[in-house]
């Protein structure tokens, strides 16, 4: 559950201020205090569902300890997090590997972190130079206690959905005795001005972003738990070359329809340009997406994540957002709460629910690769 900690909290009811109440809470702490406002339909699906489990967290240079990252949480009723180790092509000189990083954060916060472990695909020679080191890394990471999956953004890193490099990464993940990949799928928003604004250059073509290219992997590897990040939502606004027209979101509702192992989780659809600014969104169509993954009967394959705390105070707005967007998309309250808390305590373990790495059963040779197509869900 949440921990309070040593912060006094004073509930005032503020106006209704959309289409759910709010309730503004003061968090006093040492020298300073904070002022959030938190939406009372979080309040409620928090009380309902018993938990809220954020599956998309990550580091930002906003926190540097796992309890300012907690407090954060606590201020948005979130009791855990997946925190993301991801490896961009920009690089800075006496940055820790951020797998350690995680892998710290994730051992000092009394369960309630767990990590997703990455690797670094980005090297020229990736067969000849880096290819083993890469793998025997993410592989010793995977096999931590507090590690319960593996990230990949292709967009951000340039990583064709197709070919050697993603064929060894996902061998591995199936190799490991945390067998899921969570792989962003759609485009980001470095590849328009953002990207350019800091100097990174990210590839949004579709051989980057297409869900429909991971099929074949999908399909060898029915072992690994696949999980869709942002359900290919759009990234960069219409006009762009890179605007797909929600096309992407099409592919990746396919692909959970036609296999089991496959996922959909609708994190940043609802990032607002100014938190405390109502519906106004960076990223439009977010409502749209989520109502079309419903109406292809796919409610049941959704999983939330915020990925909302690049800096602070942005949590409770995305997630209220998001919150708002499932009931509007007709999502049933048992769904709802399948998506907030039931799939990822199911998947991570939070709550002591996962089975620990040591009563958990390698994949053979033949098990990883033999190709399933499940039936559609129902």
């Amino acid at each position: 559950m949440v921990s309070l900690g040593v912060f006094f909290f004073a509930v005032v009811v503020v106006p209704i201020l959309s289409c759910s109440a709010q309730t503004t809470v003061v968090v006093a702490g040492n020298e300073s205090e904070a002022l959030f406002v938190l939406d009372d339909l979080i309040i409620t699906e928090h009380q309902r569902c018993g938990e809220i489990i954020d599956m998309h967290l990550h580091l930002s240079f906003w926190y540097t300890t796992v309890g300012e990252l907690l407090e954060e949480m606590d201020t948005t009723l979130i009791d855990y997090g997946v925190l993301y180790a991801v490896y961009p092509r920009l690089s800075f000189p006496g940055l820790r590997d951020a797998n350690d990083v995680v892998s710290e954060m994730a051992l000092n916060s009394d369960g309630r972190i767990a990590g997703f472990a990455s690797l670094n695909t980005t090297h020229l020679d990736w067969k000849n130079a880096t290819r083993d080191q890469e793998l025997d890394r993410l592989s010793r990471y995977l096999d931590r206690p507090e590690f319960v999956g593996a990230k990949l953004a292709p967009p951000h890193t340039c990583l064709p959905l197709q070919g050697e490099r993603i064929e060894d990464v996902v061998a591995t993940v199936a190799a490991s005795s945390t067998p899921l990949l969570a792989i962003h799928v759609g485009t980001t928003p470095f590849c328009g001005p953002l990207g350019l604004n800091i100097g990174l250059v990210a590839c949004c073509s579709r051989e980057y972003v297409s869900p429909a290219l991971l099929t074949d992997l999908v399909a060898r590897y029915p072992g690994v738990t696949f999980i869709l990040l942002h359900a290919g939502h759009d990234f960069l606004p219409v006009g762009d070359p890179y605007f797909y027209n929600g096309t992407m979101v099409d592919e990746a509702i396919q692909l959970a329809q036609e296999y089991d192992n496959v996922y959909l989780e609708i994190s940043a659809m609802h990032a607002e340009s100014e938190p405390t600014k109502e519906d106004d969104f960076k990223y439009p169509g977010g409502d749209d997406a989520i109502q079309k993954i419903v109406e292809a009967g796919l409610a049941k394959k959704i999983i939330w994540g915020s990925d909302a705390n690049h800096s602070k105070g942005t949590l409770g707005p995305a997630t209220k957002e998001c919150f708002e967007g499932m009931v509007q998309a007709g999502m049933t309250d048992d769904e709802r709460c399948m998506a907030i808390r039931g799939f990822s305590q199911e998947l991570f373990g939070f709550g002591g629910t996962k089975k620990t790495k040591s009563k958990r059963t390698k994949r053979t040779k033949s098990n990883k690769t033999k190709s399933t197509k499940s039936k559609k869900v129902e």
